[in-house]
């Protein structure tokens, strides 16, 4: 070889490096744990509700307190009330007829959440005993 011409090297040995799967699997464990200590199996979420299906013979129609959702307002009994209110003025109907159920029909437009506020209202306000109507035919 002379001086005026460049070495010609060997590749460089190409090191294979292998990848550890143990400490991938570990975290993986630990986020599994994480997540299993963390979340809940429990329903909190449950509204027991029936559906009303008719009226039964021994039920006079002023027993029940029927409470009409609809778009634009709120109706207990046929008389519109502010959305707010609906548990007292049920609690106020109980009071003066005691028994009888709550019916509750939702018109068309009114979104699953009011529904479940509305019957979540009643519940916190001691009122349990809480049926479903079907959607009125038009």
């Amino acid at each position: 070889m002379t001086a005026s011409t460049p070495a010609i090297r060997a590749p460089a040995s190409r090191s294979v490096r292998l990848i550890r799967l143990t400490p991938l699997i570990d975290v993986i464990f630990i986020l599994l744990i994480f997540f299993m200590l963390a979340s809940t199996l429990e329903d909190h979420g449950r509204v027991p509700l029936g559906i009303a299906e008719g009226r039964a013979s021994s039920e006079r129609p002023t027993d029940r307190i029927h409470i009409e959702l609809a778009p634009d307002g709120v109706t207990v009994n046929g008389a519109l009330i502010a959305a707010d209110d609906i548990s007292e003025a049920v609690l106020q109907h109980r009071r003066e007829t005691p028994g009888g159920i709550v019916t509750i029909r939702a018109r068309e437009g009114v979104g699953l959440a009011r529904l479940l506020r509305t019957t979540a209202d009643l519940r916190g306000a001691g009122i349990n005993d809480v049926a479903l109507l079907p959607a009125a035919e038009r």
